[in-house]
């Protein structure tokens, strides 16, 4: 079901008056609009019932239709990129726990940012710099998630793997909540303990500890032991006995 935009409108301003609101029914990508908005906007909002040109990680396509939740945030920082290393695992496991609040189903966290619900994609986070100088910063938080199940064919099931939640709420409420929730993250990344984050990461993980797991870097593979993240969320693993760290988006990690 799409959403009431007019309605969401309203909810959005009421809870969060001081983020610039953009609606459309259709529109290529919500990210690429508020990139383009990055040199006179500082805080904004795009939503859409319609994306025809979504992408995710790595330039894939993100794959969606009238039932997903498809929205961006752009949000302008003092800070340089290197001071906030992690955020896109940060926020993507806070994104994680409060949908396991509202959803129905039990939704764990992928490395770097992706949501799953067993081994079902449901939900994609994207994080990028669109404009960036010696004083700010300005970043883009691109966000889909999956409403019912999308028709593909047999070789978009084989690569996109997709999954669907079911909100206990409102999806005008709950994008919202989700927005407050991004909204948070940038002042809550700064002051919470480090610890207690990858304490909580450890829990949603969708990979376990010692797990065994194949690695794809730029069309190459390898096996590799899974050892978590780093608390600058970087992927740590274990390579021919050694311990690596991976920071890089074009990595994948699937399970052996």
């Amino acid at each position: 079901m799409a959403l009431d935009l007019k309605l969401l409108q309203l909810k959005f301003s009421q809870a969060l008056s001081d983020v610039g609101f953009h609606a459309f029914e259709s529109i290529d990508s919500t990210s690429g609009f508020l990139i383009k908005r990055c040199e006179i906007d500082s805080l904004s909002f795009c939503i859409t019932n319609e994306q025809t040109a979504g992408y995710g990680q790595r330039g894939s396509k993100w794959l969606s239709n009238k039932d997903s939740l498809t929205f961006s945030y752009l949000k302008k920082l003092p800070v340089r990129s290197l001071q906030i290393q992690g955020f896109a695992q940060y926020l993507g496991l806070r994104l994680a726990s409060v949908l396991n609040s509202v959803c129905s189903e039990s939704i764990c966290i992928k490395w770097p940012n992706d949501l799953y619900v067993s081994d079902k994609k449901v939900a994609g986070l994207l994080v990028e710099i669109c404009n960036q100088s010696q004083e700010s910063i300005s970043y883009v938080i691109g966000l889909g998630i999956n409403f019912s199940s999308i028709k593909l064919n047999i070789e978009q099931q084989i690569q996109a793997n997709t999954g669907f939640l079911t909100s206990k709420i409102s999806h005008e409420d709950l994008v919202v909540l989700l927005t407050d929730t991004i909204h948070s993250s940038f002042n809550n990344f700064f002051s919470n303990k480090t610890i207690e984050w990858l304490e909580l990461y450890k829990k949603l993980d969708y990979f376990t500890y010692d797990q065994q797991v194949v690695v794809y870097d730029s069309g190459l593979h390898f096996d590799a032991v899974y050892k978590g993240v780093t608390p600058n969320g970087e992927l740590l693993l274990e390579v021919d006995g050694s311990l690596v760290n991976f920071r890089s988006a074009q990595i994948s990690v699937r399970a052996k």
